[in-house]
């Protein structure tokens, strides 16, 4: 693949969203880098205990609302958000299956 190719699928992956900029987006297992489109972050290993598994220092600092929470059981009422980011999560949880429903 070349850069320009990488480069690309980078963009449209990351940085392209279907959505407008009024749409509410919620990031499922953000840790402490969560997509820069999400308006809230939702996350179960937010403490210094975790650190090791996101950047490696303290707990996860961010500067929107971030919520400690199972993303099989998110305390969220259905059709609250416009778009949701999950991203690298599911190859991490017992029922990925809960999770998508």
């Amino acid at each position: 693949m070349t850069l320009l190719s990488q480069i690309r699928l980078f963009v449209d992956r990351r940085l392209n969203f279907p959505v407008g900029d009024d749409a509410l987006v919620l990031d499922v297992g953000s840790g402490d880098k969560p997509s820069w489109r999400a308006d809230v972050l939702l996350d179960r290993y937010v403490g210094e205990e975790f650190a090791g598994q996101r950047s490696g220092t303290g707990a996860a600092r961010v500067s929107r609302p971030l919520f400690d929470a199972d993303a099989a059981a998110m305390p969220f009422a259905d059709k609250v958000f416009d778009y949701t980011i999950c991203s690298n999560l599911l190859e991490h949880v017992p029922d990925p299956a809960a999770v998508i429903e």
